[in-house]
């Protein structure tokens, strides 16, 4: 009889014993699962604010690029406006001067003619008089006055000859010299055109070099951080 209770109580001490074994297994399995689906819910976390981040700098990228493609345009926008308005500029100039040369002109030939007019009515006059006063003597001097005359008419043709060449070769020149001046400006237009084009080149290509880096470092840090976290999932 003593050996048949000690049996049973053995028996119920290794029930008791089973069961919490079990109880404290099954804890430990919950406990396990629990740390692994709160190690799962932040690694998805961490997923979600990786991705987050990524959108937002795409985003930033994104809107940087617009932003910089916009002040460009309208740089150029500008730059095209201040050329159309120099170019106007230089042609309102250089009609203005054309007319200011042709008006000198003219006055100039109005003033050569006023002073012609002027220059023989005086000699009309002179010789009108010359002739009242000299009547007596004109049978004797009409010789010598015929030839004074020839020589007064001669000399006044070679000056008014004389001085028209001088005025056309004056004219010539200041033709010469403007036309000088214009392809001179156009020149220098043409070069200045060209440097600020180049510079556009350089800047462009030094902007879309630096944009290739920044994309490049990007990627390199994301690789890296991909590379991290498979191998922080591979130790767990």
């Amino acid at each position: 009889k003593a050996a048949k209770e000690k049996a049973r109580l053995a028996a119920i001490a290794k029930r008791d014993r089973e069961k919490r074994e079990k109880e404290e297994k099954e804890k430990k399995e919950k406990l396990e699962a629990e740390k692994r689906a709160k190690e799962e819910k932040e690694r998805k976390a961490k997923e979600i604010r990786i991705q987050k981040e990524k959108e937002r700098k795409e985003r930033i990228a994104k809107e940087k690029a617009e932003k910089e493609a916009k002040e460009k345009a309208e740089k150029e926008a500008k730059a095209q406006q201040a050329k159309e308005r120099i170019r106007k500029q230089k042609e309102a100039f250089e009609k203005k001067e054309k007319e200011r040369l042709e008006r000198e002109q003219k006055e100039k030939q109005a003033k050569a003619d006023k002073e012609a007019r002027l220059k023989a009515s005086r000699e009309r006059q002179e010789k009108l008089k010359k002739e009242k006063e000299d009547k007596a003597k004109k049978e004797r001097e009409e010789k010598a006055a015929k030839e004074k005359k020839e020589r007064q008419e001669r000399l006044a043709k070679e000056k008014a000859e004389k001085e028209a060449k001088a005025k056309a070769a004056a004219a010539k020149q200041a033709q010469a010299q403007a036309q000088a001046k214009a392809k001179q400006e156009a020149e220098a237009k043409a070069k200045r055109d060209k440097e600020a084009k180049e510079a556009a080149e350089r800047k462009a290509k030094q902007e879309a070099e630096e944009k290739a880096k920044r994309e490049a470092a990007e990627k390199e840090r994301l690789e890296r951080e991909r590379q991290q976290k498979q191998k922080l999932e591979q130790e767990r």
